[in-house]
């Protein structure tokens, strides 16, 4: 999971001498490794975030894909739903994997006229 040490601290303790750890998303708390480490261990890390905006068009084909021609039901995976107004309520409980928390879904507030 993005954001968890454990990842990271296993993604590095599998990699092997000369490799490449990549790593898209933030990460918090400790760090596995030292820059003196990751010298001595010969490896490259790379770090970004992901491109999301860029992909929506090939997600969108896929999760359609996925949909008609697998079955697969991709709303069975959101587990919370939000108004806009409490994206920070929803990136926390996310975040802290609070409730079950797998996915959330932010929906555009409404307004009464």
């Amino acid at each position: 999971c993005v954001g968890s040490p454990s990842a990271l601290d296993l993604a590095y303790e599998v990699l092997a001498p000369g490799g490449t750890l990549s790593s898209i998303g933030v990460h918090s708390g400790t760090f596995p490794f030292t820059p003196s480490q990751g010298y001595d261990k010969n490896i490259t890390y790379r770090t970004g975030r992901c491109p999301a905006r860029s992909l929506m068009k090939s997600a969108e084909f896929l999760l359609q894909y996925a949909k008609d021609s697998l079955n697969i039901n991709m709303v069975e995976i959101i587990t919370h739903q939000f108004n806009l107004s409490d994206g920070e309520k929803a990136y926390e409980m996310f975040d802290q994997k609070q409730d079950g928390c797998l996915k959330t879904v932010l929906y555009p507030d409404k307004t009464e006229n």
